[in-house]
Parts: structure tokens; C-alpha cells; sequence
């Protein structure tokens, strides 16, 4: 139960993800097992500071350690997205723009 008021992150899965124990990343930041623990838990609160170390320690942006499930493998959305090109990006974000307000709800023009 997240009892911070922070919104749902993926810190515990990102952790997972990279390989660190609770231990080695607490190294790595410089905090204690038991005060990450706590973070994974939603016990404590974490602000942009903390989620820029962490995101850091972990190599991944700070956002995606806020919307970013790694353990959902690499067909996430989230996970293709990273790979494409500037340019295919935007093409994807159209794309996907063009399904969001298609209103026959078909995906064709038909």
C-alpha cells in the first residue's frame, strides 16, 4: 500500500531489471537497505533529487522510472518507442493519434 501520496512508480521492477539488489543500489546512492526498501514499498516519499539518482543509478530517464513497467518485457510500448529514430517517432505518435481519434473505433476508414 503507498501510503506517501506519491503516484505508482517502478522502482522495485527497474532494480529487478538492471540486476542490483536492494543492497547495491542503496550503495550506489548512498542510502541504506532499509530506506530503499521503504521507497519500493511506498512507505517513503521520494522527490526529483532522489528519482534523478535513482534513474541515474539504473541508466533510464527519471520519467521512466514514474511510467515504465521493464518487467513487461520488450514489447511495451514504452520499449519500442525507445528504440525507433527521431524521426520514426513521430511517425509512431501520428499513427497512434490517428487510431486514438478514429471514431468508428475500426482502425480502417471503412
Amino acid at each position: 500500500m503507498v501510503k506517501s501520496g506519491n503516484p505508482r512508480w517502478f522502482l522495485r521492477e527497474w532494480r529487478k531489471h538492471r540486476g542490483y539488489t536492494q543492497e547495491r543500489l542503496a550503495e550506489m546512492i548512498g542510502t541504506s537497505k532499509g530506506y530503499l526498501s521503504d521507497l519500493e514499498r511506498g512507505v517513503r516519499r521520494w522527490n526529483q533529487d532522489l528519482l534523478e539518482q535513482l534513474a541515474e543509478a539504473l541508466s533510464c530517464a527519471p520519467a521512466d522510472l514514474l511510467r515504465i513497467d521493464p518487467s513487461q518485457g520488450d514489447d511495451s510500448i514504452w520499449s519500442l518507442y525507445d528504440t525507433l529514430t527521431p524521426v520514426q517517432r513521430r511517425q509512431a505518435v501520428r499513427v497512434l493519434k490517428a487510431i486514438r481519434d478514429d471514431e468508428s473505433g475500426t482502425g480502417t476508414d471503412g
